[in-house]
């Protein structure tokens, strides 16, 4: 099954290892440094347009989707 992340981007289920909320997320300061390493590597590609809702992590890539965390899980159990 696909899940769309938002931006266009259409991704394989089986692809994504873990789907974070934001918020929460933001507040550990090594939450930060990871997500500054990955962009360093080129491997966050950001769909949110300056308003992130959750961070969608592939084994090749850090997505930032407009889309909340709880909106994509409910569209995993739809199908």
């Amino acid at each position: 099954m696909y899940l769309d992340i938002g931006g266009d981007v259409i991704l394989h289920w089986d692809d994504i290892i873990v789907i974070i909320d934001v918020k929460p997320w933001q507040l550990s300061p090594h939450n930060h440094s990871f997500l500054a390493s990955i962009a360093q590597q080129e491997k966050v590609n950001d769909l949110a347009n300056g308003e992130p809702k959750s961070y969608v992590v592939t084994k090749d890539q850090v997505y930032i989707s407009p889309i909340s965390s709880s909106t994509l899980k409910k569209r995993i159990n739809i199908y």
